[in-house]
């Protein structure tokens, strides 16, 4: 049986399957059923579901109702989980102080190095900082070439 493409995704991709409107909607949705179809998987720091709750927290165009069953949803879909150990996160530090991004930022970096996938995002900043250390597209791109 053929491995699976495996990409890691970051929270500006992932909070897009949870959102009305937003830029790239279309890319994201098509990514998601990419995953839905088993053509590929999906990995990311498990930080990824306290970043898309809060940006569903955060969304006012959600009600209270709305954002209690997208929080058991983000669950039930989320990525494959990356676990940072010592080391990983001592190189994301790095990382992050070097290339000036949030550690979480450095966190998806680091765990697309460490399984040797490519990372997908749709933050221009995060894509700069990636690109220097492993294959990187922009959502956009990325969903062109999906499997």
């Amino acid at each position: 049986m053929p491995r699976l493409a495996r990409f890691v995704i970051d929270a500006s991709v992932f909070v897009k399957w949870f959102s009305v409107g937003e830029e790239f909607l279309a890319e994201a949705l098509a990514l998601r059923q990419s995953l839905a179809d088993g053509r590929l998987q999906l990995v990311a720091p498990d930080l990824i579901v306290f970043e898309t709750c809060n940006a569903i927290r955060k969304s006012p165009s959600i009600t209270d109702e709305d954002a209690r069953l997208l929080a058991r949803e983000v669950l039930e879909v989320r990525p494959e989980p990356f676990e940072l150990n010592a080391d990983t996160a001592e190189q994301a530090m790095t990382l992050a102080r070097r290339e000036g991004v949030s550690f979480y930022d450095a966190s998806y970096i680091m765990a697309a190095k460490t399984l040797g996938c490519t990372l997908i995002t749709a933050d221009e900043k995060q894509l700069e900082a990636a690109r220097k250390h492993v294959p990187s597209k922009h959502l956009k791109d990325a969903y062109l070439t999906l499997p």
